[in-house]
């Protein structure tokens, strides 16, 4: 439950049908100033402090044309709705997604930009990513081979997912208006990527995101381009087109912009589209080439430039927010086709949108925010754009969570990366911390630990477990400050991993090598022993019980003969862990148990 708070505000017209209110709260977005020009912004706790930030690498301002923008932006949030903004680098002018790309624990950028004016390595691609150090202020380049295939003019909108189910994040952008269309890259895992699947020679409208829209467990793109906006990933980590069957066709330069989000709650992403103004929902039927219409009453607010999916009052129901022409909308979903306007303002004419993200709640009261970039007319001829944060004012009077993702029907790929996400009510608006716990039998557990202590920031990233195959798991999660709330996604969802088989131990793999492991239990320290029957590149390494990597032991070419290596597992928890050896094209993977 929560009181609505009472505001007064002045500059903007507002229309609210449910009792909901979104105020201004920009104070610390000026500086940077900026100009003109689209960009891309993003929510995330990029410091881990439990506060959400607002990245962005700036619009045709970035970086020092007219304005002081530059490089990464970090807009630090007080958890209130005020900012302090840091900035790092010389280039600017693009997309940004955030995600923990070498799996370290740190959230790093990806980016793509029309000015790539910096002298270094950092700042001198079309695309690149850098990794952070959880400071928010500090990168360090990590994109050998990015923007190589032909990327000669400028990249934009950027976006992260795990398209290959290997446990790392890969990369798609969007081209700068007429250029490369779009790029997929793959994450090698030791700074360095690979072209997947582009477009070349095609207008873009700038933004592309990841989503998966046919439920298989494997990330889709989306992209604003020309003639095709639609990529379906093949299952394994390639792309090819989906045109035709009702969608829309992009015509000329693209949608305005694209969304994706899972509407009516069946673990598949619909997806969301601003058409020649028209915000629109379209979902992918079950023959993988139709589409069926769940716009309704969407296109009753026309003249939109931007579109957002997420869940603005934590009811379990992915809402629609769209900004453009000097109006902003935020329309409540049912989990079908029908959509209740909410709360309406006005921004500054013209009102142009440059960029909108939606759906973080920044003062912890259970209702998303709004961050947007719009364009103001301040004279006859001159026109500036103005970053500006919207918050929900409502007052919480109980403490709750609410798990966002996944809510039920998901697939997952076991050893893939993805996230979980969630939101809070906090009466007082004290900090808190998170735990999260998987089960993959079924509502009631048992129980085990993925992550404790985490910041109520709303997004944890992880490696789903490689060694489930459940279609019957649940994710619980309790929050713990001055009061305590505990809740559980409400349908189970699928983890398709491969089942762990203890192999004989005196079984010889044939062409490659013969693994045992001493003691088993052990305490402290154990050994495992193998041969090699032929000289083979060896990969030995350690995994938790969740199927998170913690150690690798080896990873080199060794002779033939009997090799031994010793694990000490000081300072991990008692319990089980597997390993596993790979050999050329063997592998075994073993089940190990820990007693301190």
């Amino acid at each position: 439950m929560k009181t609505a708070a009472i505001v007064t505000f002045i500059m903007f017209t507002v229309s609210c049908a449910w009792g909901q209110v979104w105020t201004e709260h920009s104070n610390g977005l000026i500086p940077p100033d900026m100009e003109g020009g689209h960009t891309e912004l993003e929510f995330y706790d990029i410091n881990l402090d439990g506060y959400i930030d607002i990245l962005c690498i700036g619009d045709h301002g970035s970086p020092y044309i007219n304005t002081d923008q530059h490089g990464i932006m970090v807009w630090f949030g007080d958890g209130a709705g005020n900012w302090s903004v840091y900035q790092n680098g010389n280039f600017g002018y693009g997309g940004i997604a955030v995600g923990d790309v070498n799996n370290d624990g740190y959230p790093d950028v990806g980016y793509g930009m029309h000015h790539d004016y910096s002298s270094t390595d950092f700042g001198d691609q079309l695309i690149e990513v850098a990794l952070g150090d959880g400071t928010g202020m500090n990168w360090i380049p990590w994109d050998d081979n990015l923007a190589t295939t032909g990327e000669d003019w400028g990249m934009f909108g950027t976006d992260f997912a795990d398209i290959d189910a290997d446990g790392d994040l890969d990369l798609v952008s969007a081209s700068f208006g007429y250029g490369a269309g779009m790029r997929i890259y793959r994450n090698e895992g030791d700074g360095t990527w690979s072209y997947v699947h582009g477009t070349s020679h095609r207008n873009s409208n700038l933004y592309a995101e990841f989503g998966d829209i046919d439920g298989d467990g494997y990330p889709d793109a989306v992209v604003c381009i020309q003639d095709v906006a639609v990529f379906m990933n093949d299952g394994s980590g390639g792309f090819y087109q989906l045109t035709g069957g009702g969608l829309p066709p992009p015509g000329n330069i693209g949608y305005y912009d694209v969304a994706l989000g899972d509407i009516d709650n069946d673990g598949k992403d619909e997806v969301g589209i601003v058409n020649s103004g028209v915000m629109e929902i379209w979902k992918l039927n079950t023959d993988g080439q139709t589409w069926t219409d769940m716009s309704g009453e969407l296109r009753n607010y026309p003249s939109k430039e931007a579109i957002d999916i997420a869940d603005m009052n934590s009811d379990g129901f992915l809402d629609v927010v769209g900004h453009g022409s000097g109006n902003c909308h935020i329309l409540f979903g049912d989990g079908g086709s029908s959509w209740s306007l909410a709360y309406s303002f006005t921004t500054p004419s013209p009102g142009y949108n440059q960029a909108l993200r939606a759906g973080a709640d920044v003062d912890n009261n259970g209702y998303g925010d709004i961050v947007l970039v719009n364009r103001k007319q301040l004279s006859w001829m001159t026109y500036r754009n103005y970053c500006m944060f919207f918050m929900e004012t409502s007052t919480p009077d109980t403490t709750r969570i609410v798990p966002l993702y996944p809510r039920g029907h998901e697939t997952f790929i076991g050893g893939s990366a993805g996230w979980i996400e969630w939101t809070t009510e906090i009466v007082g608006g004290q900090p808190a911390t998170v735990k999260l716990e998987l089960s993959t039998e079924g509502y009631n557990g048992p129980y085990v630990l993925l992550a404790d202590s985490l910041p109520n920031n709303g997004k944890h990233q992880l490696v789903w477990p490689w060694y489930v195959l459940s279609d019957s798991c649940y994710i619980k999660l309790t929050l713990t400050g001055q009061d305590t709330a505990t809740a559980t996604t409400p349908a189970a969802f699928a983890i398709l991993g491969q089942q762990v088989s203890i192999e004989d131990e005196t079984t010889v793999p044939d062409r490659a090598f013969l693994v045992r492991q001493y003691s088993n239990p052990f305490n402290a320290t154990t050994t495992i022993e193998f041969l090699l029957i032929e000289r083979e590149f060896v990969k030995i390494e350690i995994f938790d019980l969740l199927g998170k990597r913690i150690e690798t032991l080896l990873s080199q070419v060794r002779q033939p003969g009997t090799h031994r290596l010793i694990w000490d597992a000081t300072g991990y928890a008692s319990g089980i862990y597997y390993y596993r050896i790979q050999a050329g094209e063997n592998s075994q993977t073993r089940r190990m148990v820990y007693l301190r």
